[in-house]
């Protein structure tokens, strides 16, 4: 009993010396602003759904980005299924991504297809999109449905390294085909 409570006394102080998200208060309010948004998700879309969004620069300079997607799986986000940059489809089949400039006050529309079948998957796009579907349902039936949100990689000048990332708010897959308009939370 006394071990417990030994126990649970730095837990609290770490708690009380962290923010809710468990991150030192100090590094939350010494965070910089964000130089882009994320804009026009919703939160719900069918499996197959085309997913239309626009990353916006809300510095007064250029900045060079990369886009994403990243799916919760196993309690940790990582790159989706067969991971490409959503603003340089191509990079599904090479290792060099094109990095885009979007410039002061800018924004840059992006559509992503998820059901977009890759030339290397042996099976026919129809039984692709269906393995897609019948995912959403199995997840869907275990409730936790598939979750899935946007990460954008902004890069320094050089273009030689990350120097910041931001993350959409998640968004569900449900494979029904209606699709809920409904903005992300």
């Amino acid at each position: 009993m006394i071990w417990s409570l030994l126990c649970a006394i730095p837990i609290l102080f770490g708690v009380l010396a962290c923010g809710p998200n468990f991150v030192p208060r100090e590094s939350q309010e010494s965070a910089p602003p964000s130089l882009v948004e994320i804009e026009g998700l919703k939160s719900e879309y069918s499996s197959c759904a085309r997913v239309n969004l626009a990353i916006r620069n809300v510095s007064k300079q250029g900045v060079y980005v990369d886009v994403y997607v990243e799916r919760f799986a196993s309690g940790s986000w990582n790159d989706d299924t067969y991971p490409y940059a959503i603003n340089d489809p191509a990079s599904l089949y090479s290792k060099v991504v094109k990095i885009d400039l979007i410039k002061g006050g800018g924004t840059l529309s992006l559509s992503y297809d998820r059901c977009l079948k890759p030339r290397f998957v042996k099976e026919d796009e129809k039984t692709f999109k269906r393995a897609i579907e019948d995912g959403d349902e199995r997840a869907g039936k275990t409730g936790a449905p598939t979750l899935q949100r946007i990460r954008v990689e902004v890069h320094n000048e050089a273009r030689t390294k990350v120097s910041q990332r931001v993350w959409s708010q998640s968004f569900t897959r449900r494979p029904s085909a209606k699709q809920v308009d409904s903005p992300a939370r």
